[in-house]
């Protein structure tokens, strides 16, 4: 979830046993310090651009219009003419889509037993109820003469409850618990916050509820949230001088935290949308904040005693022409322009532009910094698939690389040959390695974050946040236990080239070279990293393909599908991938 509402704890649902915030840092801090023994390093998924409704910062900004936390969002009675004010905004349009409306103020709800009998409502504040059985007729409340609300209901079991303004959902019209959702105690004063968590009572009698603080809510007020109203987006001020600026010493403080606990990097959402929204953003001004952010991580980095750079890579979700030049900003950008090309590549067997296009991105990146590192990536949890439908009018995306190739396992492997033996860092993503598809009757990205099923019994695998799964793919038969066991599994062939990448330097780090094949259907490169050199040979198309390969090539130290080499004559099977050490 992007909707961040503590940026300093962690989620307690991510505990093992102990439910507990402190409980799920102490297994992160052990998952840390498991992962460096073995010589793997952790990145953590950051939000910059925006933060959940129920962190407390905005929640404390919605209710107090003094609170400092108010600066730390865009908030306005009227958008459109303040716009222009926010030097956050700076070279973007305002887009009234972006802007949501809520109600400032916090009413503050008291519980008490009673053995008064109901009063006659005269206003349209209401109490909504509702239990497992669905909604309740809503309880209205008396306005008193000092200024308060008041109410008399008998609840007998435990209920839902949110304060309304209005007998309807309105926008600005709903109340609920400050931080997310809360259980009720008789005698208890409860603050409330517009569109706030839900309230849970269990009750067995007659009671009281009073609502005082009203004439504290105000009107008309907005704030922007450009993906979602959940996401409030947050204000760093000027970016010329945004260090200085206290939201973004919380965001930076937040971070440290995580660095010092032995996180290795980054993985930064959505930035292209920092300085502006969806529609409109101010690509200099991104850039220009994205590098005091890096410079200051970094230097954070550094004093925990790192010698290397920390690594950074933003979610730049554009055209290379466009995320290429993030890089003034950030040394790394997932590389949106990867998939389609090396799907369609697959899909048409036709791979002859293949290694000169993603050796031009790599040079394309260093050319913004040495120290570029370009991240690719098949798909993920967004909607970078090249498949789509259409639905209301709009080009919907919400596939995976199954699903793209067909479910065809033979293009399945080799495009983790190809993405494991180019050049740049490559990112798989959860559920890839299995083939994992989506479930095509539901359009909802959460569909696409399946869990991993780690038994052939499908009996250890993580369920619990989402309803939302297809649990005709998490069965055992395409379990990581399943798929161990067999050999020619996908989920073997990512563990062989991936091994394969760790082992030789070449692979890893080294310079691509295009190399010309003469056929349509094979792409083919050379890997570079100090004296070691790879041949790197992938045929994409349906039939075998028969090429020379140079006279210093000797046994391969990989192979996908098939191939034999006589001479200098390489005959290499269909969707088949070999690597040669030169």
């Amino acid at each position: 979830a992007y909707d961040v509402n503590d940026y300093y704890h962690l989620n307690p649902q991510y505990a093992v046993g102990e439910k507990t915030s402190a409980k799920a840092e102490a297994d992160f801090q052990e998952l840390l310090d498991a992962a460096h023994a073995k010589g793997i390093k952790i990145y953590m998924d950051y939000v910059l651009n925006h933060s959940g409704k129920n962190n407390a910062w905005f929640q404390e900004a919605l209710t107090d219009p003094s609170s400092p936390y108010r600066d730390y969002y865009f908030f306005s009675s009227n958008p459109s003419s303040d716009y222009s004010k926010f030097p956050m905004l700076k070279g973007t349009s305002y887009v009234s889509g972006e802007w949501k409306s809520v109600s400032g103020g916090s009413p503050k709800l008291t519980i008490s037993e009673t053995s008064e009998g109901p009063s006659e409502p005269n206003c349209d504040w209401n109490l909504y109820l509702w239990d497992n059985a669905g909604e309740k007729p809503s309880v209205r409340f008396t306005k008193n003469q000092d200024g308060s609300y008041s109410l008399v209901t008998d609840i007998n079991g435990t209920l839902g409850i949110l304060v309304r303004r209005y007998s309807d959902w309105r926008e600005g019209s709903k109340f609920g618990a400050i931080g997310g959702k809360v259980n009720a105690q008789v005698g208890q004063t409860l603050n409330l916050v517009a569109d706030g968590g839900d309230i849970s009572f269990t009750g067995n009698g007659r009671y009281k509820f009073v609502l005082s603080n009203v004439s504290s809510v105000t009107e008309a007020l907005y704030y922007m949230g450009c993906f979602d109203g959940s996401m409030p987006d947050l204000n760093y001020g000027d970016v010329t001088t945004c260090e200085d600026n206290a939201c973004f010493k919380d965001l930076a403080a937040s971070a440290d935290k995580w660095i010092d606990m032995g996180v290795d990097g980054f993985r930064l959402d959505a930035v292209k949308h920092i300085c502006g929204g969806i529609w409109s953003y101010n690509n200099d001004s991104n850039r220009t904040f994205l590098k005091k952010w890096y410079e200051h991580c970094n230097a954070t980095y550094k004093a925990a005693g790192h010698s290397d750079d920390i690594f950074m890579v933003g979610e730049v979700w554009s055209s290379h022409s466009e995320e290429q030049n993030y890089y003034t900003g950030i040394t790394s950008c997932f590389e949106f322009e990867y998939w389609p090309l090396l799907c369609n590549a697959l899909n048409s067997k036709n791979a002859s532009s293949y290694a000169s296009t993603v050796a031009g991105f790599v040079s394309d990146h260093t050319k913004q910094r040495p120290d570029a590192i370009t991240s690719l990536f098949l798909t993920n949890h967004d909607k970078s698939s090249v498949k789509y439908k259409v639905i209301n009018n709009e080009q919907v995306h919400f596939y995976r690389a199954a699903d793209d190739l067909g479910r065809d396992l033979a293009k399945e492997k080799q495009a983790a040959a190809m993405l494991l033996t180019s050049a740049g860092k490559p990112f798989i993503y959860q559920g890839e390695e299995l083939g994992y598809w989506r479930n095509d009757t539901n359009n909802d990205d959460d569909y696409l974050r399946a869990p991993i099923v780690w038994n052939s019994g499908a009996t250890e695998v993580a369920k619990g946040w989402t309803n939302k799964l297809d649990n005709k793919m998490l069965t055992g038969s395409i379990s990581v236990e399943t798929q161990e066991a067999d050999a020619g599994s996908l989920l073997n062939v990512y563990k062989t080239w991936s091994r394969l990448r760790n082992t030789y330097p070449a692979l890893a780090s080294g310079k691509m070279e295009p190399l010309n094949s003469g056929l349509a259907s094979v792409a083919a490169w050379y890997m570079t990293f100090g004296d070691q050199k790879l041949l790197v040979i992938h045929n994409v198309g349906t039939s075998k393909a028969t090429l020379v390969v140079p006279g210093d090539s000797d046994k391969p130290v990989a192979l996908l599908g098939t191939a034999t080499l006589k001479g200098s004559t390489l005959s290499l099977g269909a969707n088949s991938s070999v690597v040669f050490e030169l």
